[in-house]
């Protein structure tokens, strides 16, 4: 998402934000079989992987990892004056397969998350997209790199 993580529209970047960490949101999504869901920790891909549920790695890495000396993996990218970023994998299933093997645990929860910021920037988020429709030249000062 344009809006994720940058300093040149925050009320996007917080509604943006809040949706997504909506677990009320999330239970229907999962529920309905709509989306992915992905693990990009190797602790947590083995925890799960050892509760039985099946992620697989489709060529896909996180922007975030760690930094090492050499280089490492499948994927390191050369730092200039530091070693190499090293992309942690990202592990996926369906929503769909996800709700049915969470369904079946007792020892998993989806944490409650009401996010009541979304509904707080909502309005400030909407008129920003607005105005950047109505004038995409303002976009584009706000994001000089995708001129």
């Amino acid at each position: 998402m344009i809006f994720m993580n940058n300093f040149n529209a925050p009320e996007c970047h917080n509604a943006a934000c809040s949706l997504i960490e909506n677990s009320g949101i999330a239970k229907w999504l999962l529920s309905n079989g709509i989306g992915k869901v992905y693990c990009e920790f190797d602790e947590d891909y083995e925890v799960l992987k050892k509760a039985g549920l099946r992620l697989r790695h489709r060529g896909k890495y996180s922007c975030i990892g760690r930094i090492s000396e050499r280089p490492d993996g499948d994927i390191s990218i050369k730092i200039e004056n530091d070693g190499y970023f090293i992309p942690n994998r990202i592990r996926e299933i369906s929503a769909r397969k996800f709700w049915e093997w969470y369904v079946e645990q007792d020892r998993f929860e989806i944490l409650e998350d009401d996010s009541e910021d979304f509904w707080y920037y909502r309005d400030k988020a909407i008129e920003t997209v607005r105005r950047y429709r109505e004038n995409p030249r303002l976009f584009l000062e706000d994001y000089p790199r995708l001129k």
